[in-house]
């Protein structure tokens, strides 16, 4: 079951990332954490979406530790 104060941290967690186009050509899709290119590349962005849901689990798993 969700918790406001959890969906809150989540929600904040989400907004820092962003999927950006590839300008350097290696993929479509790359990145962003907090306005900064993490450089690391999709071909599509259902696979970017898939990253970012991986990250903020991992990250919000963590600050409960």
């Amino acid at each position: 079951m969700s918790h406001p104060v959890n969906d809150e941290i989540l929600e904040n967690l989400f907004e820092k990332w962003e999927i950006i186009p590839c300008l350097n050509g290696v993929g479509q899709w790359e990145l962003s954490y907090d306005g900064e290119c993490t450089h690391e590349t999709f071909d599509k962005k259902f696979e970017a979406e898939q990253a970012i849901q991986e990250y903020v689990i991992e990250e919000f798993e963590e600050m409960s530790t």
